[in-house]
């Protein structure tokens, strides 16, 4: 019985042996799966460190490459808003530039229309016979001539002196080197003084002309008429609607030229009269054509003046009131066209006597031109 269980028992206990020894292999399976697997799992890790390695190079290269980017973009942006503030300022220049261009057109379109104006005036202003006795100097460049103006200047002259102008100017050269003279006048003798005459002369002159809006210029008049006639009449037929003129306002007989300038009360009336040109108009006892031109005002812009020494004119000085005033003055004359004295022929003489005062107008020696 004892034997039978101790058989049993040793069944049981290989039975047992056996689940342990399976239990054992299965373990040990087991173990080496999860040997196997941390294996794999420490390659994965390994590979895992590698890649984000690798991956965190790539970061850093990502964001050199962005930081190198972004500071590209800096510098384009800069230098975009470079180039548009110099756009901009070119701009702003070529706008001023533009404007002053335009400015300046104006200006030469103003310009332009004066000088058509101009056109139209030289093309219409009144018919005289001109001669040129000025001189003409080639000018210094050899691209314009210039005229000379003759010109009248005005010399007061005072009391107790005398202005005596020679045919010759070596004679008021002499009469100047000499400086006192004693003249014989009656029973005495008077002690004159010699002096050279100043006169300013203008060197140059800039004026500027315009057409008066309001006035014209009546010219190819017949001469010998009566004047205040003359002027009335031609009032009268300005004056009508119908003759295209209007309310006169003045007018101004020129008797240097023989024209007369018309000046009316409204705009307009003037310009619409030259436009025409040509008039017949009933004057005094018959029907003559008259021609109407604008009436051309000047204004002086510059002026230079320079003062010259009359050649052939002497100023007598500290002559007294001794005698007739006509008797003094022959006296003088004849003293101072001697030779013997210095003198020679006496081309005019003014005397003034002490207390009153004279204007002695001065011009061009016209012998000397021609």
């Amino acid at each position: 019985m004892m034997t039978s269980n101790h058989s049993e028992e040793n069944m049981l206990l290989d039975v047992r042996i056996q689940q342990i020894q399976q239990e054992i292999r299965r373990s040990q399976e087991t173990i080496s799966e999860i040997e196997q697997d941390t294996e794999k799992l420490k390659t994965a890790e390994c590979e895992a460190k590698q890649m984000a390695l690798k991956l965190s190079e790539r970061i850093k290269d990502f964001q050199k490459d962005l930081e190198s980017c972004d500071q590209e973009r800096k510098e384009m942006s800069f230098n975009l808003k470079m180039k548009l503030e110099d756009l901009e300022e070119e701009q702003n220049d070529l706008m001023s530039d533009m404007e002053g261009l335009q400015k300046e057109l104006k200006d030469v379109e103003a310009e332009e229309a004066r000088l058509q104006e101009q056109i139209k005036v030289s093309k219409a202003v009144p018919e005289r016979k001109m001669i040129f006795k000025g001189k003409i100097e080639k000018g210094t460049d050899g691209t314009a001539n210039r005229f000379d103006v003759i010109p009248q200047i005005r010399y007061p002259v005072e009391g107790g002196t005398a202005v005596i102008t020679f045919e010759d100017s070596d004679v008021a050269q002499n009469i100047l080197d000499r400086k006192e003279h004693e003249v014989e006048v009656g029973h005495c003798q008077i002690k004159v003084t010699a002096h050279p005459i100043e006169l300013p002369c203008p060197s140059y002159a800039e004026i500027q002309t315009s057409v008066c809006n309001k006035r014209i210029l009546v010219s190819n008049i017949p001469k010998d008429l009566p004047t205040d006639q003359l002027l009335d009449k031609l009032e009268i037929f300005f004056s009508k609607s119908k003759n295209d003129g209007g309310e006169v306002d003045d007018r101004e007989f020129l008797p240097d030229s023989g024209n007369v300038v018309i000046a009316f009360s409204n705009d307009g009336i003037a310009k619409t009269l030259t436009s025409k040109e040509n008039f017949s108009v009933p004057l005094i006892e018959k029907t003559c054509l008259l021609k109407v031109t604008p009436y051309i005002m000047g204004e002086i812009k510059d002026l230079k003046v320079t003062n010259i020494v009359s050649e052939k004119s002497v100023l007598l000085r500290g002559i007294p009131d001794i005698m007739e005033e006509e008797i003094l003055a022959d006296n003088l004359e004849i003293y101072f066209q001697k030779p013997s004295n210095g003198g020679g022929e006496v081309d005019a003489f003014l005397y003034i006597p002490a207390g009153r005062c004279a204007i002695a107008v001065f011009e061009q020696d016209v012998k000397e031109t021609e």
